[in-house]
């Protein structure tokens, strides 16, 4: 689209799609085409780092031009980087691609025209892969927990997500499926209008705990805040200053029953309890209208967008990040010990009963089965991440803690029992109580 066409002056637009869409304006000076033109690159959708590094390469393409005419020159090199690059719509999140797979010495091949990035990446930093070569130098192998990925940005980006096809990887087969899965579903609520955060969130493929209106039995609950707790605090001294009031204008002799306090006092003790009442009141409509707005915002769920949001930064977290950099390292809260074994073919990957098996909470992170199991059955019954400070849900333990609270006291019940009985007999109760 032509914008202006003067002798001194040219301006147009170029543009592939809504996403990719590019102003050029041109200044031409008095000895044009002998002096080189002024250059000036505009977008309200591609990033300022990219306009700057086009205009930099334009401004090499005209020093090399010498005298020739120019116009054409920049406006064709220009409709040719848009309509041949797929990456233009997702510069940034490619740069970030970019960086996290070379900081933890993997990777990164980019094919433009095509719109395909290729990605090999190892668990472990630079300096975690150059001490494993060593090992394996040693007769050791090193850690082998890898990924070959291959995303595709397509043609109408972010318009349509970003799909991705994994060629080859060394975790648990129900591990990458699972992370693919919940890659895919974030990709098509980023597409829907939600952002990366929120999309990660709403994915989670582990099953939360009940809701805020109730429990898995049905049951009404109350979700405690620090506004809640604030006003209970708040409710408590107003209770006691209402009692110490009313006491002023009741309070009696023993002996004959004669009101103890004058009857200026009982007069002042009872503007004050009308005026606190009354801001108690303003307090508690206040109160009762910021929950209702809170109530509203939770159950209307996170802000959606009217326009579709780029996806390439959900499937890099959950498939790059989350899956290869953090979870091959990640230890176990409980034993501080790391959770995956160092060999991906180790069976406590394949075991579905092994005790040091690999499980993944509700907040993401992982435990070993065994320290999950004894850190949910014995007090304190309500746990939180120590990484995300969640509170920490799985489907295998209930989430009414009052239940995990029932089996330990039934527990030690009968170990007691158990205890008086052989006390009682006097034998060894060196046995375990089921």
């Amino acid at each position: 689209q032509i914008l202006a066409l003067r002798r001194d002056f040219v301006s147009v637009v170029l543009q592939r799609s809504r996403h990719n869409r590019l102003k050029v304006k041109v200044t031409l000076p008095e000895a044009y085409p002998e002096e080189r033109l002024l250059l000036t690159l505009e977008s309200d959708v591609l990033p300022p780092p990219l306009l700057r590094k086009l205009a930099r390469e334009r401004e090499e393409s005209l020093a090399a031009a010498g005298g020739a005419p120019q116009i054409m020159l920049v406006v064709e090199e220009l409709h040719r980087f848009l309509h041949a690059n797929r990456f233009t719509t997702c510069w940034k999140e490619v740069r970030q691609a970019a960086q996290m797979v070379t900081d933890h010495g993997g990777q990164l091949g980019l094919d433009e025209s095509l719109g395909l990035i290729t990605i090999r990446i190892a668990a472990g930093s630079r300096e975690e892969a150059r001490q494993g070569a060593s090992r394996a130098g040693r007769g050791r192998a090193p850690a082998a927990y890898s990924l070959t990925l291959r995303v595709e940005i397509p043609e109408a980006y972010p318009d349509e997500g970003a799909s991705f096809t994994v060629l080859h990887h060394s975790f648990p087969e129900r591990m990458v499926m699972m992370y693919s899965a919940q890659a895919r579903d974030a990709v098509r609520k980023c597409v829907a209008g939600e952002n990366v955060e929120n999309a990660l969130k709403a994915s989670n493929p582990v099953r939360g705990p009940a809701t805020k209106h109730s429990a898995s039995d049905g049951t009404p609950t109350v979700r405690l805040t620090n506004d809640h707790m604030r006003s209970l605090k708040n409710d408590v001294k107003f209770l006691k200053k209402v009692t110490d009031l009313r006491a002023v204008e009741r309070t009696r002799e023993s002996r004959n029953g004669a009101l103890v306090n004058s009857t200026d006092e009982r007069r002042r003790a009872r503007r004050l309890l009308t005026r606190i009442q009354k801001k108690e009141h303003a307090a508690d409509q206040e109160y009762e209208k910021k929950m209702q707005e809170l109530e509203l915002a939770e159950e209307s769920g996170p802000e959606v967008s009217e326009m579709p949001q780029p996806s390439l930064g959900a499937v890099m977290h959950l498939m790059v990040k989350k899956l290869v950099i953090d979870i091959p390292r990640e230890t176990c809260q409980v034993c501080e010990q790391r959770v995956f074994p160092e060999n991906p073919d180790s069976d406590v990957l394949n075991d579905a009963e092994a005790p040091l098996r690999p499980l993944r909470v509700f907040c993401g992170h992982y435990f070993h089965w065994q320290c999950l199991d004894a850190w949910m059955s014995t007090p304190p019954f309500v746990r939180y991440c120590k990484h995300c400070e969640r509170r920490i849900y799985h489907p295998d333990w209930p989430s009414d803690h009052r239940i995990m609270e029932r089996a330990w006291a039934n527990k030690q019940a009968r170990e007691r029992e158990v205890n008086d009985v052989s006390d009682f007999l006097g034998v060894d109760a060196s046995f375990s109580v089921k």
